[in-house]
């Protein structure tokens, strides 16, 4: 071989290794929960807002619109990891104040509750499960009858 040849096999593989290095800083493959944490407060701390809901969109985090008393539009978003899945209803007023971890969720028959800011995504998934399931089960209780079909006791026998 060549030193020239040489020369080209050290390039190649310098590019290569500046591409790997790039690519892993770039997109962080491994975030820490340190830094998932200070950029979920550095985003939702600030954020301020007090009106009714009157649409919500849920993609990547909730998507509000509502009335303030003023009768003025406002648009809010917050991310997924408050846990609002399954609690707010249109109709219901939203109050967030600058610098809280919590939203109060003030609903229509002066119910209130508070969600929380979940700095781990598990957390708030498995919660989100739960409820989910218990949902599935309040509304389908026959659900909760259906087996393999092994134990006849569950079943009622035909009338002939």
């Amino acid at each position: 071989m060549k030193m020239e040849d040489f020369k080209n096999i050290f390039k190649v593989v310098s590019v290569l290794l500046l591409g790997m290095a790039w690519f892993f800083f770039e997109f962080h493959l491994s975030d820490t929960d340190a830094n998932k944490k200070k950029q979920l407060i550095e985003t939702e701390l600030p954020k301020e807002c007090d009106f009714r809901i009157e649409t919500c969109e849920e993609y990547r985090g909730f998507n509000f619109m509502g009335k303030n008393k003023f009768n003025e539009t406002n648009f809010c978003k917050f991310s997924s990891s408050w846990d609002l899945d399954q609690k707010y209803h249109i109709g219901d007023r939203i109050v967030k104040k600058k610098g809280s971890l919590e939203i109060l969720l003030i609903r229509q028959n002066i119910d209130t509750i508070k969600a929380h800011l979940y700095f781990k995504g598990d957390e708030i998934l498995e919660e989100k499960r739960v409820r989910h399931i218990n949902t599935f089960i309040q509304e389908h209780p026959e659900a909760l009858k259906i087996t393999s079909g092994a134990n006849n006791v569950i079943y009622k026998e035909k009338e002939e």
